[in-house]
């Protein structure tokens, strides 16, 4: 994936790039400091972000960002107690204001190299098409066999072990009075998974 890298940005920025596996352009950017086919970023070290604030450059960025046609981020790297005291609150309320009011995503995190890292997983991620797309998180089938069902959940066994077990011996009490060379002729266990099913039969 290429990234292209404005120019202002420090050489160790570009080499961190280049490490994660990354194609790296220098390149004057007229909006943001990493740009990619889909995403834009802008990289604030705390206190640049707390001067960013007091002379303007901050609410600029942001707004020229909102109008582009890409997939927004600032990141922020860097620990909110290196600020002065009294700029604490203005940036949290720039971050909030980032997200709220221009619809810029954030990340912030302790480090320059991780700040990186996570740019370069992010833009990945959209470029992928996963953008917006939530996890699907699907509904276990629930087996027609209720004795199936408990089992598997009693010994922590795939359904399909459970399935052999019942199939095997008819009942769970023949499974909980089965030996370990009889549970071990059953497909998918082996000695370690039968001691254990016949430990938690026999305790």
């Amino acid at each position: 994936m290429k990234f292209l890298v404005d120019v202002h940005e420090p050489e160790e920025c570009a080499l961190t790039l280049l490490e994660i596996g990354c194609q790296v352009e220098r390149r004057a950017l007229a909006v943001g400091d990493y740009e990619t086919s889909e995403c834009l970023f802008e990289r604030k070290e705390i206190r640049d972000l707390a001067a960013s604030i007091i002379d303007g450059r901050l609410w600029s960025q942001l707004y020229r960002m909102s109008k582009t046609d890409k997939v927004c981020f600032l990141i922020v790297h860097g620990n909110i107690f290196n600020v002065q005291p009294a700029m604490r609150k203005p940036v949290l309320g720039a971050v909030s204001s980032a997200a709220v009011r221009y619809g810029v995503h954030v990340i912030w995190t302790p480090t320059l190299k991780l700040a990186l890292y996570l740019l370069a997983s992010t833009a990945y991620k959209v470029h992928e098409g996963k953008y917006g797309v939530p996890h699907v998180l699907r509904n276990r089938v629930r087996h027609r066999d209720q004795r199936v069902e408990a089992l598997s959940k009693m010994l922590g066994v795939p359904i399909q072990v459970s399935e052999r077990l019942i199939e095997k011996f008819g009942n769970i009490k023949n499974v909980a009075e089965a030996s370990v060379e009889e549970l071990m002729t059953v497909k998918g266990i082996g000695e370690i998974r039968a001691k254990r099913i016949h430990s938690l039969f026999n305790r």
